[in-house]
């Protein structure tokens, strides 16, 4: 049986940790790959030095080999994905290296697969540091043309990849993340009124839900808020997550747009409280600049929370017929969005039940089929 390695070092097992998104990627999908009924590889497992294996207990059907790079220091798991990794992959005798988070060791020998969740370094750059787009772009760019294939997130970044990476479509794999297990029950009215009591939720709020820096486009969402408020709307915003590179001083922009009063911040949201986060909001509003797939959009759809969201980049795959597209960059697109979402009618009704329809459609066991499909194609390279 074909042995497949995968870079699992942007995985991590310590709650909070603020790069949360890759790492439910990573292990949703090694959870799904290695609970396969009928599985067709074998598996290693790479884990950066304190990553807890008892966190994820389906590590117990692969061999696990540890980094000697910390989970919080990005720089030195780069630096030994790019020695150590080679080098214990060919130890290992692994057929197929599988990179998670965009790049693969530029000097392994092996037949190589690498997932690619977006290219907001070259379509947002202000979005990272300089060292982060430098670095990109050139492990990225070559770690690309060194994948015998490539896994996207949606089609949306395969066409980016294509367009500025010159990327081979015939090598590109969508392969759609799937949707957190526990999200796609009802949330029991026991527990909501629990968690609503604990966290001070007011009766009527829109929620933003992801991390806080420049590409999120929460100066305009404030901005459409108060517009929203000059117009009537009693509730309040929640913007909700961890804050990212860039900072962006909400509280400031919530000041000088007049809704300082009207404005909560809970901080980091942890996966347990996300699905009554998302129950308890009247809506769920994603304004986001660039995405290579939009997760909590997803999130809030499968928890029955009308969706508006921005008509860019993979939101409208996610989407679908089952929420509201709005121009990120037009305040008055927001707030027309925003204003049917409030007004609670029949049509925006509909969208929670669409909403969980359409969330269903997206399953890590898919994801993992993908994946086994871009393994072969790799062997057979």
């Amino acid at each position: 049986m074909p042995l497949i390695g995968l870079n699992a070092t942007c995985m991590h097992s310590r709650p909070g940790f603020r790069n949360s998104g890759v790492s439910v990627y990573a292990r949703n999908l090694i959870k799904a790959l290695l609970e396969e009924p009928d599985p067709e590889h074998e598996y290693v497992v790479f884990c950066n030095a304190d990553f807890d294996p008892a966190s994820l207990p389906a590590l117990a059907r692969a061999r696990l080999i540890f980094s000697p790079a910390p989970g919080d220091s990005p720089w030195r798991r780069v630096a030994w994905e790019q020695s150590g990794l080679a080098l214990a992959a060919e130890e290992s005798e692994i057929d197929v290296l599988h990179g998670l988070l965009n790049v693969s060791p530029l000097l392994s020998g092996c037949r190589q697969v690498v997932t690619v969740h977006d290219l907001t370094y070259l379509t947002t750059p202000g979005a990272h540091p300089w060292r982060r787009r430098v670095w990109l772009g050139v492990a990225g760019r070559w770690s690309l043309r060194r994948a015998a294939a490539v896994l996207v997130d949606s089609a949306s970044t395969g066409r980016d990849l294509v367009e500025f990476q010159n990327a081979d479509p015939d090598r590109l794999v969508v392969a759609y993340p799937g949707l957190d297990p526990d999200l796609r029950g009802a949330v029991d009215s026991r527990s909501l009124e629990r968690f609503r009591l604990r966290e001070d939720v007011p009766e009527r709020f829109l929620l933003y839900l992801g991390t806080i820096e420049p590409r999120k486009n929460l100066d305009r969402l404030i901005a459409a808020f108060a517009r929203l408020v000059g117009r009537g709307y009693p509730g309040r915003l929640v913007i909700a997550g961890g804050a990212g590179w860039g900072g962006v001083d909400v509280r400031g922009l919530a000041g000088d747009a007049g809704v300082a009063d009207r404005l909560l911040l809970p901080g980091y949201v942890s996966e347990s409280d996300k699905p009554l986060w998302y129950s308890s909001a009247e809506g769920f509003v994603y304004p986001s600049a660039y995405e290579g797939f939009g997760l909590p959009v997803l999130e809030a759809m499968a928890c029955g929370t009308p969706v508006a969201a921005a008509d860019n980049s993979s939101l409208p795959e996610v989407v679908g017929d089952a929420g509201l597209l709005f121009d990120p960059n037009n305040i008055d697109s927001m707030v027309a969005a925003l204003e049917k979402i409030c007004n609670n009618s029949n049509p925006i009704q509909s969208l929670s039940r669409k909403g969980r329809r359409r969330a269903r459609e997206f399953t890590w066991a898919e994801t993992a089929r993908c994946a086994c499909r871009a393994y072969r194609m790799a062997l057979s390279s």
